[in-house]
This record gives C-alpha cells, structure tokens and sequence, in this order.
C-alpha cells in the first residue's frame, strides 16, 4: 500500500508540471528565483548560483566549433539527461557532480529539473531535459519517460550496498541530521539504540533500494550504474567512473563536447573526490553545517545490528544485495 501512494503521488507531480514542458519555454527570468528556493531537507545540498545571462544564452545558442570545421551540438537540444539516486547512497555526491558536468559546457537553470520524493515543495522544471530524480526513480518511470519524448532518454545512477545504506542511515539520523526528514522520523531515532534503529531503517528504506535495484541490476545500454564503492574507493577510479558517464552522456567522440571541454569537466569534477580532498569543506557539508558523511564508529556498529532485523525483512535485504551483485551478508 505505501508504495502504491508513492507511485501515486509522484504521477500527480508529474502531471501538474507537464504544462511546463522545457521546450517552447521562456521561464529564464524565473529560474534564478526557482534555484534559490531549491533547497532540500533530505541530504541535498543547495545548488550553486546557476550561470548568469551570458553563460544561459550560450546553453541555447551557441555552437562551439570542434577544430574540424564541424558545429558542436548542444547536447540537451538533441538528448535527454537523468540522474537518479537514492537516500545514502550518494546523492550528495551524484547531485553536485549532475551539476557540475552539465555547467561546465553552459547549461543555464532554465534546462535544469528536480524531481525528488517528498517534493518540500522544491520538484521543478520536471520535463527538463536535464533531471535530478531523488529517491524515486525506478524501472516503470524509466519506461514512462521514454515514452514522453522521441529524444533519446539517457539514465545514470548510483547504487550502493544495501545494508550498508541502512547501517549508514541509521548513524546519520541518529546524530541529528536531517530532522525535518519526512521518510525517516529522526527525532525518534536520535533516541533509538543500534538495533532498534536500523530495523526502523530498514523498514523505510526498503521500497528505494528495490526501485534502485530493479532499475540498475541489469541495466539496458541507454542505462549506466555507478558504484558508490567504486566511485569513492580512489582517485584514479574516481577519475575513471567521471569519465565513463561522460562518454555514457556524450559518446567518445567530439559531437557533444570537445576534448578540452571532456579535461575541463573532469578537472571541475574532481573537487568531489574525498581521497583528494578529504576536508573540502563543500564537499560533505551543506549550508547550516549539515554533513554528509555517517560517524564511522557507529556505521561499525551498525553493521552488526542489522544481521539482528526481522528474519523477513532481513532476506529481503540480502537477496536485494545478491540482485545487485553484492557479497551477501550472513
């Protein structure tokens, strides 16, 4: 029944911004106002100021030449562009590097969209040709999507181990964070002991992680997975898993974005690699000094407390780990 709702409310969300379809549409005058106002309760950091008019009449514009004689394309005028991720399981990361790629090359506010379970009355721009879906995509939207549009549709997301997600949630709530949540009741669980908490956890980050399991454990070729684990493991496979989104996004070639605009990404990018940076600031915390990173004494805790949840949901969560292709915990 819970998913159901879900389901429900985010069609109505869907079909109250298909008025707003990005394109034929001058909203530019309000997309800075839209941006500023784009700030989420739930793990998400405000956006950087978006381009000014200069960089905004670049996006729909201009063409920059490739060295060849050719025109570039601008690539949200022939494809469409989704992120999707989930709670702990990197959107914080995923959010920022959506950003970060797509300003690089001139995208301006007015081609950008988010929509995100619950809305906190931030969802905009939701047929955008670039989109940020938060805790909500999954394979039926994926299809619906397609559908919407002749152009061709290309998906990313991250994924992340399950039970690792639940053993990260916990600790992230329980510290305090994100108290206005309104999928995981941090107050209570800023009083609940390990096993209590993640069971509570569990419970709530189920339906996400079985989204996110049936949209990226086969994923068809219009589709890229991105591991957590791998993306934050080093530097070089930081670089590695960056530059494979960006031929998932543009191809290898120079139609979309030149060499120097593919260096340029991957230079700007590169400010998110913890291994790099560890203490950059903006990279794990927002505004107001919310961090995005779970206390690592108690995710060891954590860990241990979630082989305890109910035998049922506990296999469910292990068949979900071997879905994605994850060591399964026993």
């Amino acid at each position: 029944m819970s998913i159901f709702w879900l389901c429900l409310l985010l069609s109505e969300v869907l079909r109250l911004d298909a008025a707003t379809e990005i394109e034929g549409t001058a909203d530019g005058a309000d997309a800075d106002g839209e941006a500023a106002s784009c700030v989420s309760m739930m793990q998400r950091q405000a956006r950087p100021a978006g381009p000014g008019p200069a960089g905004r009449a670049a996006s729909l514009v201009e063409r920059q030449s490739t060295g060849t004689g050719q025109q570039q394309l601008v690539p949200w005028e022939v494809n469409r562009y989704i992120m999707a991720n989930y709670h702990k399981a990197g959107v914080f990361l995923t959010k920022q590097m959506l950003f970060l790629i797509f300003s690089s090359i001139g995208a301006g506010w007015e081609v950008q969209g988010l929509v995100e379970y619950p809305c906190y009355n931030i969802c905009n721009k939701t047929n955008a040709p670039i989109r940020e879906f938060t805790d909500n995509f999954n394979k039926s939207l994926a299809e619906l999507e397609r559908k919407k549009s002749s152009k061709r549709l290309l998906i990313a997301g991250m994924v992340r181990d399950p039970l690792e997600m639940v053993a990260s949630a916990y600790c992230y709530h329980h510290s305090g964070q994100e108290r206005g949540n309104q999928l995981f009741p941090v107050w209570d669980l800023m009083k609940m002991g390990h096993r209590e908490g993640t069971q509570l956890c569990a419970e709530r980050l189920l339906p996400l992680v079985e989204w996110m399991a049936d949209t990226f454990a086969q994923p068809d070729p219009e589709t890229l997975r991105i591991d957590y684990e791998t993306i934050t493991s080093s530097s070089g496979a930081f670089d590695a898993e960056v530059l494979k989104l960006l031929e998932h996004y543009f191809g290898a070639g120079e139609e979309f974005i030149t060499a120097e605009q593919r260096q340029r990404i991957l230079w700007n990018t590169q400010v998110l690699d913890l291994n790099r940076y560890p203490n950059n600031s903006n990279t794990m915390v927002e505004r107001g000094g919310k961090e995005h990173k779970s206390n690592e004494e108690c995710v060891a805790t954590a860990r241990s407390a979630v082989m305890l949840l109910d035998g049922g949901l506990l296999r469910k969560f292990q068949a979900l780990q071997q879905k994605l292709g994850y060591r399964v915990w026993t």
